[in-house]
């Protein structure tokens, strides 16, 4: 189980990327606690750290994904905190209208990584490949 959840305030991936270098540099080197709160605390919470990931809506698109380590109630706020991985991977763009909060995303339903995706186009064309990536289609 993963969840889906708009990033706004960024126009790509690379501008989450950056976010999670800045984050890394300012708390002193890779052991950087990297998290995003949210009011709601998911039912499936365990089901979400085991092997779940958050995905992140950038531009209409879904655009890439950072895995879920952690979720924790904080105290003093009420808010759950989303303890998440250093790497943002990307994944295929799929178009995705946006919403308030987040949503459970089954992995079922998940667009796979991008690098994924290359491995099964390698004997397409590359002219071709392009032209469908350009498209979001791959």
């Amino acid at each position: 189980m993963n969840l889906i959840k708009v990033c706004s305030g960024v126009s790509s991936a690379e501008d989450v990327r950056s976010a999670v270098k800045r984050a890394c540099a300012a708390a002193g080197g890779s052991n950087a606690l990297i998290c995003h709160a949210t009011r709601n605390y998911p039912g499936r919470a365990e089901e979400l750290v085991q092997g779940g990931s958050l995905y992140w809506i950038i531009k209409g698109r879904v655009a890439c994904r950072q895995a879920i380590v952690e979720l924790r109630k904080d105290d003093r706020s009420g808010q759950c905190l989303i303890i998440l991985g250093h790497d943002v991977v990307d994944v295929r763009p799929v178009p995705r209208r946006p919403f308030q909060g987040w949503r459970y995303l089954p992995t079922a339903d998940a667009p796979p990584d991008i690098g994924a995706v290359m491995e099964q186009t390698e004997e397409m064309p590359e002219e071709m490949r392009r032209e469908l990536a350009g498209m979001g289609l791959i």
